[in-house]
């Protein structure tokens, strides 16, 4: 059995239709999973503070301009209860490792490798969903009704503990977070669950930008959950149930850094000049 921890970062706002299912799968694989609701105002945070698990932290609730660098104080909360070859993982409430077990894969990785990237395997609800999917339903029964997805977006999402690493409160990421590993783990993402979610969405993150965030732009060319249903042949893969995922061309490889950088990365983190 794997002698490391794994200790999710999940930072929430609005997200009450899943927060309890998706904290209840992550607990399949993380030790322990510490919560930051930035200001919600459905119940997100009621629904945390009643689940009653013990590895499951809520830190606090405040309703502070986001940035991405919320994160970093959740880590510097909680940092000093990691040790060496702990694993840290930034979660996001619609975010699900059931494709393959975060624990199996950090536990194959070869002990030089300090961080891994995540491949989104994402799902859309598509005009042939609105008519035969009832959303009303809970969460956990309509997840598993949407079949259409791309995965063509990828990021860095766990990192290994080091006691000399630094996360500036002012920085999405841990400075020097590690040489990276080259295969990238699945994860499903469901940032489209219903029309009144992806309105809620779309409300929250107008709100953030609002408030000086400058990320999601993308996302704001329309502010109509309408905009965002997909037609099932617009580029679209659909998933027959058997774990197989398509990937688009060069996602598999983005995340790897050039040689030269990677070798010096190799260096400078093996003889301790880098945590």
């Amino acid at each position: 059995m794997a002698d490391f921890a794994i200790r999710a970062l999940c930072l929430v706002k609005n997200e009450a239709d899943i927060i309890a299912h998706s904290l209840s799968e992550a607990r399949r694989w993380a030790d322990y999973i510490y919560v930051f609701d930035n200001g919600s105002t459905d119940n997100t945070w009621e629904k945390v503070l009643a689940i009653g698990d013990d590895h499951i932290i809520p830190w606090k609730r405040e309703d502070k301009p986001f940035q991405e660098s919320l994160r970093a104080e959740l880590f510097q909360a909680f940092r000093s209860t990691a040790r060496d070859g702990d694993w840290w993982c930034q979660l996001d409430a619609d975010e699900f490792y059931n494709i393959q077990s975060p624990r199996t894969f950090l536990a194959e990785l070869p002990p030089h490798v300090q961080a891994v990237s995540s491949i989104y395997v994402q799902y859309y609800i598509t005009s042939e969903d609105l008519a035969e999917i009832d959303f009303a339903r809970p969460v956990e029964q309509v997840l598993p009704r949407l079949r259409h997805y791309r995965a063509d977006h990828c990021e860095p999402k766990f990192f290994r503990h080091r006691d000399r690493l630094v996360w500036d409160v002012n920085q999405g990421r841990p400075r020097h977070m590690g040489v990276m590993a080259r295969r990238q783990i699945l994860l499903r993402h469901y940032q489209y669950r219903s029309p009144q979610q992806i309105q809620r969405r779309l409300d929250t993150r107008l709100q953030a930008r609002q408030r000086g965030f400058p990320g999601w732009g993308w996302e704001h060319a329309t502010e109509n959950w309408e905009d965002k249903i997909a037609q099932p042949n617009a580029g679209l893969h659909c998933d027959n149930g058997n774990g197989n995922c398509i990937v688009e061309p060069g996602i598999a490889t983005r995340h790897l850094e050039p040689l030269p950088r990677r070798l010096l990365k190799r260096v400078m983190h093996g003889l301790k000049i880098w945590p």
